[in-house]
């Protein structure tokens, strides 16, 4: 397991000498595991994200027809596969909707439970917006990096898949 110690990155935003204010990419952390949700939530933080946590299908139900996530240019969701699968029917509408308007793109980085199907995806989303996918146990520095790379501009083509 990683060690929970870090510095505080811009996590809650950056103002750079010479430069206005950047608001945090937003992050949609969906996980079950009580224990984990705060180490990939701290990832995702360093990696310059807000993050919303939900716990349960109905927590990320309820967060995907959300105004922030329906409203954010390029949010990413970070998805633990047994909720994602409870979800598939929101995800792909979200997929296929931001896609269709072309003004923002939802990506995705998938994480399986150790033992799921090796062929684990979802139906109906755009895969050519998953950035990767970890299978449990991961690095938290693998997720970090990955995380960066969805939120340069240039992705996807900045970085390699999971």
């Amino acid at each position: 397991m990683q060690d929970a110690t870090v510095t505080r990155s811009a996590c809650a935003g950056t103002a750079n000498a010479g430069s206005a204010f950047v608001e945090p990419a937003l992050a949609v952390l969906a996980e079950r595991d009580a224990a984990l949700r705060p180490l990939i939530e701290l990832a995702l933080k360093q990696a310059g994200y807000a993050v919303r946590q939900c716990a349960n299908t109905l927590q990320l139900k309820e967060e995907l027809t959300s105004n922030p996530v329906l409203t954010t240019r390029n949010p990413l969701l970070v998805l633990n596969s047994q909720l994602a699968v409870q979800c598939a029917v929101e995800l792909a509408t979200l997929s296929r909707g931001r896609s269709q308007a072309r003004r923002t793109r939802p990506r995705f980085l998938l994480i399986r439970e150790f033992g799921d199907p090796m062929q684990f995806m979802l139906p109906g989303i755009d895969h050519a917006h998953v950035a990767g996918m970890l299978e449990k146990p991961f690095d938290l520095d693998d997720l970090e990096r990955l995380a960066r790379a969805c939120n340069d501009p240039a992705w996807p083509a900045n970085g390699p898949k999971g």
